[in-house]
């Protein structure tokens, strides 16, 4: 026959166990908002993790930025050539499956992407390569590069086939 001192002891720690843990959680993520009871304010509402979010998210951002993101371990991790090479494969073998796909890129997000995003994605992709080819444009004098090309062919012309050719592109 079973001693019932070796089933109840079990017993009653893991219920005393249960209890206190489900206590603890509670008064870690308990509510969000304080309570009060005929007025007094029931202890550790909010929780302490709901109460002290700000300084938690806070501590967290210092923690990562000054240990898991730093400048220099990014730069040698994400523009080394090992990573590179994998974003160009990766690049190239996706570019490959979506020609035999027939798959415009627009098809390809809807998958993934309401039609809003899509469009919103879009026009601020058309947005920003316009205001870059404005900018480069206009940065460089593309007029005297032209003159420079069309002197350039004009010479050429002339010194190799004299004015007669010239005269038959006018």
């Amino acid at each position: 026959m079973i001693e019932f001192q070796y089933v109840i002891a079990p017993l009653v720690g893991g219920l005393i166990g249960y209890i206190i843990s489900s206590i603890a959680i509670k008064m870690l993520f308990g509510p969000h908002k304080e309570k009060y009871v005929f007025g007094y304010k029931i202890p550790f509402t909010p929780g302490i993790i709901s109460k002290e979010k700000g300084k938690i998210a806070d501590d967290i951002e210092i923690f990562i930025s000054e240990n898991l993101m730093k400048k220099d371990v990014l730069e040698k991790y994400l523009l080394s050539d090992n990573m590179k090479n994998k974003v160009r494969t990766s690049v190239e073998s996706f570019l490959s499956v979506q020609k035999v796909n027939k798959e415009t890129v627009r098809v390809f997000l809807s998958h993934y992407l309401k039609d809003e995003e899509i469009t919103s994605v879009s026009d601020s992709i058309n947005k920003n390569l316009s205001e870059q080819i404005y900018k480069k444009l206009s940065d460089s004098n593309i007029g005297k590069s032209i003159a420079h090309i069309v002197v350039e062919n004009i010479s050429d012309k002339l010194s190799s086939n004299g004015v007669t050719e010239l005269l038959s592109l006018a």
